[in-house]
């Protein structure tokens, strides 16, 4: 998921599909249908980690994409993920035990 500055903005980012870009909600809106996806998420992916991110830019126009169609993921740099706020996915918890035990 991809959030703006401000507004009531965000992406859904679908790798291996069109990805799905809400506009026009209030921040009270967007921050409750965020939650229950993130909690769907968390029941139907619990291997996965729903990755989130916040872009300086308030429209996030750039980050929809169809990647069906042109096969290549957008997702903005690492250093505007909000790690703080994801729920990590088995497979990540279980890498990164792997590679604290090799430190």
């Amino acid at each position: 998921m991809i959030f703006g500055q401000t507004g009531g903005e965000f992406v859904l980012h679908f790798p291996a599909a069109k990805d799905l870009r809400v506009t026009g909600l209030s921040e009270s809106d967007r921050e409750e249908i965020c939650n229950m996806i993130k909690l769907r998420y968390m029941i139907k992916q619990p291997k996965k980690t729903l990755m989130l991110f916040q872009v300086p830019q308030s429209s996030l126009k750039q980050y929809a994409q169809d990647n069906s169609k042109y096969s290549f993921i957008n997702l903005p740099d690492n250093k505007y993920r909000l790690f703080a706020d994801e729920f990590k996915g088995s497979e990540d918890v279980e890498k990164e035990k792997e590679e604290n035990e090799q430190d």
